[in-house]
This record gives C-alpha cells, structure tokens and sequence, in this order.
C-alpha cells in the first residue's frame, strides 16, 4: 500500500505543477469541493421557482441543521484593488448604486413570502464597499431589508466600512437596524503600499476618524482588518501598521494573509506562485512573535491560547481560509451566534442576495448570483450545485484542515450524525500511511502545514474517479477541445499570441461567457441581447476584438481574424467573455460569429 499511496501522492504534486488544482495563481482549498464537483457534473441555471422551492423543503424540516443566516453584498467599490478576490468593481457613476439597490430590493420581497416566519440568526452585509452607499440608499436597503425578514437580535449584525467613505451619520442608520459589529477593510497603514495595490487615497488620519467615529456612535464590536502579503510590504512595514492598528483601540483586529487572484502575481508581483507562498511564509514566520508580544504589551491577546492549544495553532499558522484575531483583554462581546461562510465550527445555511454572493441550503444545494440582478426577480437564473449530505461532510473535511491541525471525531459526528471513520475510511488509512494523518483518541491530527503539501494530501479525500474525471476536463480545455475537433482553426501568429496573451491575465474560474445579438450600440456600451435578457456590455476599456468564420453547413469555426468595435454592428451575433466579479461587464475578449460559404 505505501508504493500505491506514494504514487498517488506523486501523481497530484504533477497534477499541481501542471496548473490543473489550484486556484490559477493559489492553493487555495476554500472552494475545492464546489470547483471539483462543479466541474464533473456541471453546475446548473437554476430559475427563482426552484430555489424558493427547495427553500421551502428545508424549512418544513422538524430538525434542521446548522444556524440560518442572510447576507447582502454590494460590489461597487471607487477603485478594485489589485489584490481583490471578492466579487467587486470600479463605480463608473453614481446612478449605478441607485439602479442596483432599487433592482436588489425586488429580490427581498419576492423571497419574503417563503422566509415570513423564519428568524434569521445573523446579518452580514459585505462587498465591495456597502459603506459606498450614500444615507439616502443605506435607509432604502435597510429599511426594506427589515421590513421583508426576520433578524434576531441575540446574533452576529456586521457592516463592512471602507475608511475612505465611512461617515458618522451612515453608522448611524446601521445603528439605528440594529447593527452590532462593523468592520474596517484598512489592510495597511503604509499608504507607498496601498498605493502599489491600487488603494488610492486612504490615509492614516481617515483611518483614526473612522474607528473614533464607531466608537463615538457605540457599537458591540470594531473591528480592524489588515493584510499581509501585500506587494511592496515588508515585515518593517507590517509590523508598523500592526502598531498602529493597536494604537487606535479598536476591539478586534483581524489579519489575513493575501489570497493571490485574478493574475496578482504575474500582473503585479512578477513572481510565480511557489515563490510568493514561500515569500509570505517567511513573512508570517519573521513578524509571528513580534505580534504576540506587542499586542500583550497593548492589552490585546489571541483569545483562546491561555487554555486552548487547537484554537491558538489555528491562529497562529494562518492558513488560506482563516484569520489570525486579537482581541482586547477586557473585551465582552459573546453574540449567540456568529456569522460564518465556512462549516468548520458550525452548519450555517445562508440567504445570500445580490451579484456575486452565495447561499448555501445545507444538504441539499449551493447556488450563486453571478450575472447582474434583472429588472425583473423571477427571470433570474442562479448558478448552482446539488449539496447531499456527503459533499457537506467533505467541504467540512477540507476547511477543518486548512485552518486547523486537528479535528475532533465526536464533534464530527455531532454535527452530521455520521462516523468520520466510517465516511472516510480509505482516506484515512492512505494518508496515516503518508505519515499526514495521526488518530490520537477523540483527535484526527493533520499534519502539513506547506500549502502546496496540504493541497495534495487533500485531495486523497475525493474519490478517485471524480479527480480522474477533473483532471480530464481540465486538460481538455487546457488544450483549447471543442466539440469533435473536426475543423482545424486558421489564425496568423499576430494574433494567436494576441489572444494567448488576454486568455493569460484571465482567471478561469472568474470568467463567464455572455451570448446573444446586438440590439443596441453607442459609444460606451453594447447592449446584447441572449434568451433571458439584455447585457449592457461596457466597451470603455481594454479589450480584444476577433472576427470568427464560421463553416455554413455545421457552423464548425474555420478561421480567426483580428477586428475592431467599430466594425461591429446590429444584429451581430457575439460571444462575449467578461470577468464574474465585475458587475460592469467589461469585456477581455469579443467574438464576433460570422457564417461563410
């Protein structure tokens, strides 16, 4: 058996060093379950009848699983910054709040029917910037928000602020819904920095103004976020803005290590991805005692380290789907509930509205809001994935031992009614035998810190069929497979590296494909119309325009030629391929189909 798992081991090192795993530039394990199963069975368009539906199946259960959350995301930020990974974009004009939170309360009242007597345990309200809002559309959103569902008050409110554009009076509406935790994305207080990571005009002083404006109104619990990993930092400067963030009394300060997306390390770093893992270790590594020691000498400290060795390695390691927290000694904030995205501590179904959040109906499906929110709720469709009880042991498996190095086996069997031992058997017996896994009475202990280690070893826990069945996907479109490949594609060498150099500042799992015929076009914005709706496509930026012939009797493509926007017209039919994360739509690359004799 050790020759068969050492093989196995070797063979998905390769599968990484070949790009297949990992997430483009990261080892990323927070989205592996959704990105592996999505990619075998194909995640589904899902219409708004079928997700109140399933909605309404799981809330008649007599015993549900997990907390209930509802969350809110709002993706317009002033600028994206390089390091982003979260669904956001540029605010080209004001009017584009308006229309999208007039268009997102829409959504409320159409779910309000299904959830009237529900009470939601938590609220988050993230981004992007929601503090972008100006008062008038934070009242809006707010108040139609309460109107339509349920919050209890013993639970976890979060509002996420940027120090740019916090005012006093927007924490008061917050304040006003019953808001307990607001959070301020500062990152770094070395504004060289920010600067290099396209977070322009964020100074210190505006930071001081809005934790003494929170604290000011009165909230449970501020908190400070900041980031390590940032290009352009070292453990000098993290260390500084470490200080200061202590300095301004906050009652929480959350670090997070970068999570390189979306071509950060090739467009920005110039490193490839061993390199900057290594890079931000040893940064962790360097700055980790120092941490410690001057938040002791400022009253703060890692809560749980005292008496809890498992919470304080979590803490510690930092690893890629969690945060390393301290909190002032004196502090007592200790809501009923937390909000959380992830399954380690605790099953959490989650009402997710806007574009680019998620929700998850535990056990039976998760689904996202990818495309922009119509006019019109019930002609949305949702992107979604079938969640059975064996897939959520399996994404449980995975986050607990990427941010832990242990896990308890009767808690596991608490939350799912299921034996590890039994579910993961083989999984076990392969991974003791790689010296990875140790049992230890109730404790399943794993130990890999390396990313790129803990990635491989992961992966032992899917079965092998459905990595057989990923890797075989991938590789055919890594190869550029379509359909049969009857028809070879004529393309000069010009443009050949053109498109093979747009394809290579594009994130495959953040791209999506946007077909239909021109109805409208003016000098900003082609309007595409597809099956289900019109896309307003922003032609305002960069981005590559290529004819494609097309052969008449089995329209298989035969040859690509470079164009430009102006030679695009009405009725043309297009396929358009944009970022998901950008609520904009601006394109990377636009495909004009024409059909020749």
């Amino acid at each position: 058996m050790k020759r068969e798992v050492e093989k196995k081991r070797n063979l998905y090192e390769r599968y990484l060093d070949e790009g297949i795993f990992g997430t483009g530039e990261n080892y990323s394990t927070s989205g592996l379950v959704s990105e592996i199963y999505g990619r075998v069975y194909g995640k589904k368009e899902i219409g708004i009848r079928e997700i109140l539906k399933t909605w309404r199946s799981f809330l008649k259960q007599k015993k549900r699983m997990g907390h209930l959350s509802l969350y809110t995301h709002i993706p317009y930020c002033y600028e994206r910054c390089h390091y982003c990974y979260t669904t956001s974009c540029k605010l080209e004009d004001e009017e584009d709040l308006e229309k999208y939170v007039k268009k997102l309360v829409k959504y409320y009242h159409v779910f309000e029917e299904t959830f009237k007597n529900e009470t939601f345990d938590n609220l988050y309200i993230g981004g992007g910037t929601p503090s972008i809002l100006t008062e008038d559309l934070l009242e809006l959103l707010l108040s139609e928000l309460f109107d339509c569902f349920r919050i209890g008050k013993e639970g976890e409110r979060t509002f996420e602020n940027d120090p740019r554009n916090f005012s006093v009076e927007k924490l008061k509406i917050v304040k006003k819904y019953g808001i307990n935790r607001v959070s301020f994305g500062v990152q770094s207080f070395n504004e060289e920095v920010l600067k290099l990571n396209n977070r322009v005009d964020q100074t210190e002083e505006q930071v001081k103004k809005a934790i003494a404006g929170a604290k000011k109104v009165g909230f449970d619990c501020i908190n400070l976020d900041l980031m390590v990993g940032l290009y352009g930092e070292d453990e000098e400067s993290i260390i500084e803005s470490f200080k200061k963030a202590l300095k301004l009394k906050p009652d929480s300060i959350s670090v997070y290590t970068v999570q390189p997306v979306g071509g950060y390390l090739t467009r920005v770093y110039n490193v490839d991805k061993e390199e900057f893992f290594n890079h931000r270790e040893k940064l962790m590594n360097n700055v980790m005692d120092d941490f410690l020691r001057i938040a002791e000498s400022e009253g703060y400290h890692l809560p749980g380290i005292e008496k809890d060795i498992e919470n304080a390695t979590r803490n510690k390691h930092l690893n890629n789907a969690d945060c390393l927290q301290v909190v002032k000694k004196d502090f007592e904030y200790d809501p009923a509930t937390k909000y959380v995205s992830h399954p380690v501590y605790e099953l959490n179904s989650i009402l997710g509205f806007g574009r680019g959040s998620g929700s998850t109906i535990t056990g039976r499906l998760r689904y996202e809001m990818t495309r922009p929110l119509t006019k019109n709720p019930k002609e949305y469709r949702f992107k979604g994935l079938e969640y059975d009880l064996r897939r959520e042991m399996l994404k449980n498996v995975i986050i607990t031992f990427s941010i832990n190095n242990s896990m308890s086996l009767q808690k596991f069997k608490n939350k799912f009614g299921r034996s590890f031992l039994d579910e993961f058997n083989r999984s076990l017996r392969e991974l003791k035998e790689a010296k990875i896994v140790s049992v230890d009475g109730d404790k399943i202990n794993f130990n890999c810190e390396d990313p790129k280690e803990r990635l491989v070893h992961l992966l032992f826990f899917f079965e092998e069929k459905d990595i057989d069945a990923y890797v075989k996907k991938v590789k055919k479109i890594k190869k550029g497979k379509k359909g049969n490949g009857r028809s070879r594609i004529k393309i000069d060498k010009t443009l050949r590296e053109k498109i093979e150099s747009v394809e290579g500042r594009i994130n495959k799992n953040e791209t999506e494909r946007i077909e239909g015929r021109i109805v409208k076009k003016n000098n900003d914005e082609i309007v595409l119309r597809s099956e289900e709706e019109d896309f307003k496509i922003n032609t305002e930026g960069s981005f590559l325009v290529v004819e494609v012939l097309l052969k008449e009797d089995d329209f298989q493509p035969i040859r690509k030629k470079e164009s430009e926007l102006k030679d695009l017209k009405k009725g043309d039919s297009l396929v358009v391929t944009i970022c998901n994360k950008d609520p904009e739509l601006t394109p990377f690359l636009i495909q004009k189909m024409s059909v020749v004799d």
